[in-house]
């Protein structure tokens, strides 16, 4: 919650959307009154979206298409041998602290 970059407005960003507030009650002492505004706001989005999911239009259940996903376990890769980790201890790692080559290995 907070103002609208834009507008100045109080706003909440639920969902990814910023829903607008009314900004009279926002600016009220009466945190139980903002607390049932805010929540209000919120489940009538929320409502809206729930809403949408179980009642797509025509064009909408055209696109929708079932496919089975196969789950296939991971891959079994091979560990790091102790030659490998003692090199990166021993080389890499002191130069981490290095602001020049952090930047070249991590950008």
């Amino acid at each position: 919650m907070g103002p609208c970059p834009e507008c100045q407005k109080f706003v909440v960003v639920f969902a990814g959307t910023a829903l607008p507030l009314d900004s009279e009650i926002m600016q009220t002492e009466d945190r139980e009154e903002i607390y049932n505004h805010v929540y209000e706001v919120v489940s009538a989005h929320l409502k809206h979206c729930v809403d949408k999911l179980f009642s797509p239009s025509e064009s909408q259940k055209k696109r929708i298409r079932r496919r089975r996903i196969r789950i296939q376990p991971p891959k079994k890769r091979p560990g790091i041998t102790d030659e490998e980790l003692e090199e990166f201890v021993k080389n890499e790692l002191p130069k981490l602290d290095n602001p020049d080559y952090f930047r070249t290995i991590f950008g």
